[in-house]
């Protein structure tokens, strides 16, 4: 099941950059499964990054107050 997900993930990230940006940027995108903040700690540090860019789900303040932000 999970494994789907990464596909499925993966599929939709094509989907949102523009063939000209992905010809002009160096974007690299990554699926991975587990805690969040573990994912991208130790991506970052296996991957030697200087910058890492991730969207937030655009919830409300009450929710944002209650369930937190992994991008924060």
């Amino acid at each position: 099941m999970q494994r789907r997900w990464v596909v499925e993930a993966s599929a939709r990230r094509g989907d949102l950059l523009l063939a000209d940006d992905r010809e002009t940027l160096a974007v690299e995108t990554a699926s991975e499964i587990g805690a969040p903040f573990v994912c991208v700690i130790q991506y970052a540090r296996v991957h030697q990054l200087d910058l890492i860019v991730m969207g937030t789900h655009g919830r409300g303040v009450i929710q944002h107050l209650l369930l937190g932000s992994v991008a924060e």
